[in-house]
C-alpha cells in the first residue's frame, strides 16, 4: 500500500510543479508572441485559473496521501509544510488575488483595464499575483526536491 501512495504522490507532484512552470513560461511567450496583450491576458488567466483548480486538488491530494503514508509524523517533515505553503499560496490567489484583479476588470469595462483608470490598480495586483506565483514555483521544486531526500521510515 505505502508503495503504491508513494508512485501517486510522484505523479501528483510532478503534474502539479510541471505544469506550474509550463504555465508561467507559456504564459510569458504568448505575451511576446499576440499582438494584442488583452486577448493574451485573457489566454493566460485561463490557463492560470486551471492551475488554480489544479493546485487545489494535488495539494488536498498529497497532504492526504502523506498522512496515510506517515501518520502523524508529517508535522515533523519539510515536505508536508511545503505543500502546505504551496497550497495556502493557491488559496491566497484563487479567494484573494483572483477576485481583485476581476473587479478591477469589471469596474475599467468597458474599456481594456490597461487603458483605464484602473491600470494602476490592476498593475499593482498583478505584480502580486506574479510574486506568489513565483513562491509558489520555487516551493513547488522545493517540494520536488524534499520529496527526493525525505526517506519515511522503513517498515
Amino acid at each position: 500500500m505505502k508503495k503504491w501512495i508513494d508512485n501517486i504522490s510522484c505523479v501528483v507532484i510532478t503534474f502539479w510543479v510541471g505544469g506550474l512552470w509550463i504555465t508561467a513560461l507559456w504564459a510569458g511567450v504568448m505575451f511576446k508572441t499576440l499582438e494584442d496583450p488583452s486577448l493574451a491576458g485573457s489566454i493566460a488567466g485561463e490557463f492560470f485559473s486551471i492551475m488554480t483548480y489544479i493546485g487545489l486538488v494535488s495539494g488536498c491530494t498529497l497532504l492526504t496521501l502523506r498522512f496515510l503514508r506517515n501518520g502523524f509524523g508529517v508535522f515533523k517533515q519539510l515536505y508536508f509544510w511545503t505543500i502546505v505553503a504551496m497550497l495556502s499560496m493557491v488559496v491566497l490567489e484563487k479567494y484573494g488575488i483572483q477576485p481583485q484583479l476581476a473587479a478591477v476588470k469589471a469596474a475599467a469595462a468597458p474599456q481594456a483595464v490597461e487603458l483605464s483608470p484602473y491600470a494602476d490598480s490592476f498593475k499593482v495586483w498583478h505584480g502580486v499575483a506574479r510574486v506568489v506565483y513565483l513562491v509558489q514555483c520555487v516551493l513547488g521544486l522545493t517540494a520536488v526536491t524534499v520529496r527526493l531526500t525525505d526517506k519515511p521510515k522503513k517498515d
